[in-house]
């Protein structure tokens, strides 16, 4: 009788595993973000935060930090680095001196001498906007985009991640500088 009641139990873990297992493998997220602690409290600090967000198996963009402070509905992020990858496989590097991530919205607000490489264009502003259910890159106000001798200025620009095209709403300007 001892014999059955531990084989029992035997196949009843093993049972268990094997339907963790199985809810594991057909569950589809939708985001997986990794922050560098199990149980975040408002407050808390946290060193080198890395979250990441996935359709499928195909990484869609990552946000890395320095440092981030958690405020329950967002995260305040020191010296923030994303990675964009457009449709078309490409990477769009983003750099800023701080940053917030909305989680509700799902929005990521980056500021302070904000750093884009967009193709082959170094694209510069004081803001970025980064919304995660459409898509969209957008910096509200002024930027500067440069490449070899040539520089674009204006206002209000947006980069669809789907299409890859970018689109800017106001006072576009052009100069091209001769080289020496």
């Amino acid at each position: 009788m001892l014999t059955y009641v531990k084989w029992a139990s035997l196949a009843l873990s093993v049972a268990g595993v094997m339907y963790a297992g199985f809810l594991m493998l057909t569950s589809d997220p939708n985001i997986k973000q990794v922050v560098d602690a199990v149980a975040l409290k408002a407050g808390t600090k946290v060193i080198k935060p890395d979250m990441t967000e996935y359709d499928g198996d195909t990484l869609v963009w990552r946000l890395q930090a320095d440092s981030a402070q958690d405020q329950e509905k967002e995260l305040l992020l020191d010296k923030p680095n994303m990675d964009i990858m457009m449709h078309n496989g490409e990477v769009v590097p983003v750099q800023a001196v701080s940053g917030v991530y909305e989680k509700a919205a799902e929005k990521v607000h980056l500021q302070g001498d904000v750093r884009v490489g967009y193709q082959a264009w170094d694209l510069s502003s004081e803001s970025l906007d980064y919304f995660q259910g459409k898509g969209e890159l957008v910096i509200p106000g002024d930027f500067e985009l440069k490449q070899d001798g040539m520089l674009i200025t204006g206002k209000d620009m947006r980069i669809f991640q789907e299409s890859g095209q970018l689109q800017v709403l106001q006072g576009v300007k052009m100069r091209i500088e001769e080289a020496p």
